[in-house]
């Protein structure tokens, strides 16, 4: 006989409603990693996004994959270079979003910067991992000496990434120009790569940086920065020039190799600054004063051109009335040439004569009496 085991309707739970995919959807809470990650892989559909009427791009955005079936999307900065079928490495926020997509309910981007490149090898570990090679770190740009540099950007364009013991060394050593204290400064992490490059990204989002000092003084986890890959390619890849003081003059490490100039202490840096500085200032002011003294000249050459104009129409009326003057003249002498001779006045004369001689009789006759 069959033991069969019924279960009424009312021992049955009541089922909660059912769901549709699109209101589960909503239900998800999914969370990005806090902090920053860095990423590597095979950029694809990268392209640039305009604002509308924009003339230059504001965003460029693509997919992050090829190591395996997953991928993400990035947004990064419009000064980044990078293309499609690229290896590169990202470092960045995540964040997360709904999606549309078929089949995909949410979807992974990285907000951040390109901070390096990586070279894909075909030879395997013993365990079969794919082996992967280093990019070697390339300048795209000519090298500039520190003067240079403040002279086609100007102090306000320089960044500094410190620790707080090498700041107060360098500004010591710079203390006769006071506008280097009003430049960018931060105090950073120079034992955790991930928090440097994330401070430089953040230094790097200001357009209106153009330089970059990285200064600390010696002491243990010297190379944790000074010899970082990732580091050096995020400097690099930044586009700015950059300047290192780096522990002591014999420590040469990775980041001095690739800087545009190396220097020996934060002292020495500081010193060398503040002389570009000086020497950029003077000779701004040396500029400034040949444009004045060029405007001046250029300003009394304009009065001379004039007075010479006025003098020039001064002698034409003078010549004019002079000429004028010499016309009249000799038209007058030729009209008195020409006139009919008048008829001498004898009358004056003759009665000048008879009152002579009337002087001489009287004469006469007064010695007469006399004698």
């Amino acid at each position: 006989m069959n033991n069969v085991t019924e279960m009424s309707s009312d021992a049955v739970p009541m089922a909660a409603p059912a769901l549709t995919s699109e209101s589960l959807n909503n239900l998800l809470k999914i969370t990005a990693p806090t902090g920053s990650v860095t990423v590597k892989g095979i950029a694809t559909e990268v392209h640039y996004w305009k604002k509308p009427g924009g003339i230059r791009a504001s965003k460029i955005y693509g997919r992050l994959g090829g190591l395996g079936d997953a991928s993400i999307r990035f947004e990064l900065q419009p000064y980044v270079s990078i293309q499609n079928n690229e290896p590169v490495i990202l470092h960045g926020t995540l964040r997360i979003k709904p999606s549309e997509a078929l089949r995909t309910t949410h979807e992974v981007i990285l907000v951040g910067d390109k901070v390096g490149n990586w070279l894909p090898e075909d030879a395997s570990q013993d365990d079969g991992r794919t082996k992967e090679a280093l990019a070697p770190l390339a300048r795209h740009q000519p090298r500039l000496t520190l003067e240079a540099a403040v002279a086609r950007h100007g102090p306000s364009a320089v960044a500094f990434l410190t620790t707080d013991t090498a700041w107060q060394d360098l500004t010591n050593a710079a203390s006769a120009v006071p506008a280097i204290v009003n430049c960018r400064h931060v105090v950073t992490n120079f034992m955790k790569p991930g928090c440097f490059i994330e401070d430089l990204l953040e230094v790097c989002r200001n357009p209106a940086i153009k330089v970059l000092v990285i200064s600390r003084g010696g002491g243990g986890g010297l190379t944790a920065i000074g010899d970082s890959y990732e580091v050096a390619a995020a400097l690099l890849a930044s586009g700015r020039a950059f300047y290192t003081a780096l522990g002591h003059d014999k420590d040469v490490l990775l980041l001095d190799k690739h800087a545009d100039q190396a220097f020996a202490t934060p002292s020495v840096l500081g010193q060398t600054l503040a002389d570009a500085i000086r020497t950029v200032t003077e000779r701004e002011a040396l500029v400034e004063r040949t444009r004045t003294l060029s405007e001046n000249a250029d300003i009394l050459t304009r009065e001379n051109a004039q007075l010479r104009e006025q003098l020039a129409m001064l002698s034409g009326h003078a010549k004019g009335k002079t000429e004028y003057a010499a016309r009249e003249g000799v038209r007058h002498y030729a009209t008195g040439r020409h006139a009919p001779d008048t008829p001498p006045q004898t009358g004056r004369p003759a009665n000048r004569y008879v009152l002579w001689a009337l002087l001489v009789v009287v004469v006469f006759l007064v010695g007469r009496c006399s004698g």
